[in-house]
């Protein structure tokens, strides 16, 4: 025990490494109270190149010498941030004769703890393999994962070579979708060039490495829960790299309805794309077209909302007989900030209203002309203030204009 004291506080590693070799477990248990005694001292002693000699020793030493895989993670985790700690392939040294039970014990709470903590990926992954337990999926280990990968790798290789290679990846890659503000990493680590992660993930979705289509489900999951704004340039990302089947962009109308809805502009988009396609392929209805409507329109975006009227034109041109659903759908565009839009909005009225035979669709838009600008109004009063029996609106609203 007084030799592996002295060898810590000299700070010669490697003699502590030999004399925790030969201890039992016992003897390992006796030194504790000099250990933890040890670190209380360093922790109140001055900045000195003897104290910060120790540390790493200490650090290393102490953990080795804990029972309980609990007392082992705190060890870890617990040392002073101003001194060096052990690096990570010396603990996995001292650490390496342990059950490996109590090792994955370690590794998952050691993963569990917040990315803060600074935990070294090394270390989690190192137990990982000594243990044989599965990878943690937790947002410290799934970060250290990402960035272990961006920075580790042999002369030209790429992300795609160093993805396969991964005896974890399947589970790591599920996680990816779970972890929060995991974006914003994928970004600053791997740009959106060929050797991106987006596009290696939807080529091993090709190769069959990955399973497509959970990627897929996946993706759409994630953008309709919402997320941060880089989370959803990265994900969308990957869905566009993903390439929607038919099928598979039929299945998900009432998610992109959602996302035409609640998502950040570029989603919405996206999402508008999905079922415009399906609308100019006959394969949403016009009662599906109307609630898509209902989302986009009241939205802000000029863009989005153009778009859409040009959509309802299209539909109504094609099949006279959707007027009746789809017409009224346009009144939420009469309240848009933007005038043109409105303009928009009231042309694209103007050229079906004839076509509008029902009573409570065309006192719809009565009501909802009293929201337009004041030269839409008077122009809108002319085109409804009569039913098609000629007779004037009782409730007209548009006398103001």
């Amino acid at each position: 025990m007084s030799s592996l004291m002295e060898a810590v506080r000299a700070g010669r590693t490697a003699e502590v490494v030999s004399l925790l070799d030969g201890m039992t477990d016992a003897e390992r248990r006796a030194c504790l109270p000099g250990l933890r005694q040890l670190r209380k001292d360093l922790g109140a002693a001055p900045w000195n190149a003897e104290s910060r000699r120790a540390q790493p020793a200490l650090h290393a030493a102490g953990a080795a010498c804990q029972p309980g895989a609990a007392a082992a993670a705190g060890w870890l985790v617990g040392a002073d941030p101003r001194w060096s700690q052990a690096s990570p392939g010396l603990l996995l040294d001292v650490l390496g004769d342990r059950d490996p039970a109590w090792l994955a014990d370690v590794t998952h709470r050691l993963a569990r703890r917040p990315p803060s903590s600074g935990v070294p990926y090394a270390l989690m992954a190192g137990l990982v393999r000594l243990s044989g337990c599965a990878a943690p999926t937790t947002d410290a280990y799934v970060q250290g994962w990402m960035e272990h990968l961006g920075h580790v790798w042999q002369r030209g290789d790429t992300v795609l070579d160093r993805l396969r290679r991964d005896p974890h990846l399947t589970e790591l890659v599920a996680a990816l979708f779970t972890t929060d503000d995991i974006g914003s990493r994928v970004e600053w680590q791997y740009g959106e060039g060929p050797d991106s992660w987006t596009v290696a993930l939807a080529r091993l979705g090709e190769e069959g490495v990955l399973d497509r289509r959970t990627m897929v489900d996946a993706c759409v999951t994630r953008l309709l829960r919402g997320a941060s704004s880089a989370d959803h340039r990265v994900f969308l990302r990957l869905l566009v790299s993903l390439g929607l089947t038919p099928d598979e962009r039929r299945e998900r109308t009432a998610d992109w309805i959602a996302l035409v809805r609640d998502a950040p502009s570029a989603v919405a988009s996206y999402a508008q794309t999905m079922l415009g396609t399906l609308a100019l392929d006959g394969e949403l209805t016009a009662r599906r077209l109307s609630e898509m409507s209902g989302g986009v329109l009241p939205r802000g975006e000029k863009k989005l909302v153009r778009t859409q009227l040009i959509l309802l034109h299209k539909v109504i041109r094609r099949d006279p007989s959707t007027v009746p659903e789809l017409l009224p759908a346009v009144a939420p565009a009469f309240a848009h900030h933007d005038s043109a839009v409105q303009e928009r909005a009231l042309k694209l009225v103007e050229r079906h209203f004839d076509r509008l035979e029902d009573s409570a669709a065309r006192s719809e838009l009565v009501r909802a002309a009293d929201r337009l600008a004041p030269g839409l109004r008077a122009r809108a009063a002319r085109l409804l203030r009569t039913d098609p029996g000629g007779e004037r609106e009782s409730h007209v609203l548009l006398a103001s204009g």
